[in-house]
């Protein structure tokens, strides 16, 4: 059915997601300290973003479409986190790199089945609490649209804004082949991504002509387009520059990804 080269490289997948998972119950508390750091900063919006509603300030969402939005975000933005480039600066800067080098199995490989991982448990762990926030909350998920199309265009779109995420997650760790230390890169794609996302503050919250230069940026399409999606904040010719947008900025970081690795294998080669 499989040509063999297919067929081998599904049963390398096949062990090492067998061994990832293993070490993922070997590191339990690990994982849960992790995932609880991930939930934080979508409750810290919520609460500053429901505080300054009962103060009176003027938001373009209301309490209920704000406990929506968060609710949401808890869910997309678990699923599409990335933080791989650390571990990805460690490998080249230790020479950890070379076993890349010598076997069938490439870095964005191993990266993305530790993603697959990660990705099984914590959506495993942020079900169990969205389904007990949803029932002592009451959210009513009002605004949100549960139709075929909907959720087909949702799912499409948070597979992208997975990708996106992940290879703009894996151009910032092999930078590591020029600047032997990232740290302010890494840092400063942290903040973007949890400032410019939507993952704290509403796009929609910004100045006009500021979010128009979000929307061409790749940030929008890892939390919030997919949840413009499930709400309907956009729609009509804005739904579909939308989707052209998310996917030209999967495809852009996929090819700028290849040809950087390419470039810094040779790099990394001639200064071994």
């Amino acid at each position: 059915m499989f040509p063999r080269s297919i067929k081998k490289k599904l049963k390398i997948y096949f062990v090492y997601l067998k061994t990832d998972i293993q070490a993922q119950f070997e590191y339990r508390f690990d994982f849960f300290l992790y995932t609880i750091a991930a939930l934080i900063s979508p409750i810290i919006g919520l609460a500053v973003w429901l505080a300054a509603s009962n103060s009176g300030a003027k938001l373009l969402l209301d309490q209920n479409q704000l406990i929506t939005y968060f609710t949401l975000v808890l869910f997309v933005g678990m699923f599409n986190q990335t933080w791989h480039a650390w571990y990805i600066d460690e490998d080249i800067n230790t020479g950890n790199f070379s076993k890349f080098l010598l076997k069938p199995f490439y870095l964005a490989d191993e990266y993305f089945l530790r993603e697959v991982t990660d990705k099984i448990f914590k959506l495993f762990f942020t079900s169990v609490l969205f389904i007990a926030a949803v029932l002592i909350f009451q959210i009513r998920f009002e605004g949100v649209y549960f139709d075929a199309l909907t959720l087909i265009l949702f799912i499409i779109s948070l597979v992208l804004s997975f990708g996106i995420s992940f290879y703009l997650e894996s151009i910032v760790g092999i930078t590591t082949f020029w600047f032997h230390n990232i740290d302010f890169l890494k840092d400063l794609e942290s903040i973007a991504n949890q400032v410019l996302t939507g993952r704290i503050i509403p796009l929609i919250f910004f100045p006009i002509a500021f979010q128009n230069v979000l929307y061409l940026t790749p940030f929008r399409y890892v939390v919030s387009f997919p949840i413009e999606i499930m709400m309907h904040k956009t729609i009509g010719s804005a739904l579909l520059t939308g989707f052209v947008l998310q996917f030209f900025w999967f495809f852009a970081l996929l090819f700028l990804y290849k040809y950087l690795y390419k470039k810094g294998v040779v790099k990394f080669q001639a200064y071994g």
